[in-house]
């Protein structure tokens, strides 16, 4: 069988280096426990991995001890927490770059006066540690959210924004591109230059490309497979839109689990693999491997 991968698949360039800084601090300090608060990436089969390397993950870190190694996730953490945790342990700060960005955006934002409104998954933890650096916001995750929101700011403005002069609108570094440039358009319309508005296009432009070199290569094989956790937001945006453009496509967490779907392969001449932003290496080689032998 043949099988076609985008160059763009698998972990982005802030989890490489996240995976690369973490291993490092284990080899160089291999008597100081590590531990992760909160899965470093949306994938419980590489959090299994870092556990059987004796990297650890924990919800509770006051429960730790004060001499371990303790690590920020790269989807970042409440501002607030971070303060705290950093008065009792060693942190190593491996916030995406990009998230890293947008937390500073809003804050400055903030500061001078803004009203910030994020699109994104209102739980994921990245827009969870997000809203802490913002003194005034709503978050935009559906349709629906938005035209609630633009209704009422177009009804009662000063109920919304209160004595906000400004309003700053960004993203999950993986939301949706549409949503946030309907949001940008939806709320320009309705403030009609009455605040000043202001935008940080804060999605991760790999992100972007992988999905569009995925539907290219979509149309020149039978089936697809995007490899990722149901956990995962951008393993299961990058689903949904490849989905909606072929139903022959499919989310499956590793190889144990296209075996479950009872697929009869032999049908089948070629096929494309696509690993979403926080599925390990290790999981695309075994299902890369496994279907070429057929």
């Amino acid at each position: 069988m043949l099988v076609y991968i985008p160059n763009l698949s698998g972990f982005c360039p802030g989890v490489k280096h996240a995976e690369q800084k973490i291993f490092e601090e284990k080899y160089s300090y291999p008597h100081r426990p590590i531990f992760l608060y909160g899965y470093m990436i949306n994938n419980r089969s590489y959090i299994e991995y870092l556990d059987n390397h004796d990297i650890h993950t924990t919800e509770q870190p006051w429960d730790l001890p004060a001499d371990v190694s303790l690590v920020i996730r790269t989807h970042g953490i409440d501002r607030v927490m971070e303060e705290k945790l950093r008065k009792k342990y060693y942190v190593i700060d491996l916030t995406c770059r990009n998230v890293k960005k947008v937390q500073n955006k809003i804050r400055e934002e903030s500061e001078s006066g803004s009203f910030i409104v994020i699109t994104g998954k209102k739980t994921h933890p990245e827009v969870l540690g997000l809203i802490s650096y913002a003194d005034h916001y709503i978050i935009v995750e559906h349709d629906e959210d938005l035209a609630a929101f633009s209704a009422s700011l177009k009804e009662n403005p000063g109920a919304i924004l209160g004595t906000c002069s400004r309003v700053f609108i960004t993203s999950q570094t993986t939301g949706d591109v549409s949503l946030f440039n309907n949001t940008l358009e939806a709320v320009a319309e309705v403030l009609k230059n009455t605040r000043t508005l202001s935008f940080f296009n804060s999605i991760c432009p790999m992100t972007t490309n992988k999905e569009l070199e995925a539907l290219e290569i979509q149309k020149k094989v039978d089936l697809t497979f995007v490899l990722g956790d149901t956990l995962s937001s951008n393993a299961n945006k990058l689903f949904r839109i490849l989905k909606g453009k072929d139903s022959n496509t499919f989310l499956v967490q590793d190889l144990a689990a296209l075996k479950k779907l009872g697929l009869d392969l032999t049908r089948y001449s070629a096929v494309q693999v696509v690993s979403s932003a926080s599925t390990p290496g290790f999981i695309e080689e075994e299902v890369v491997t496994y279907l070429k032998g057929i």
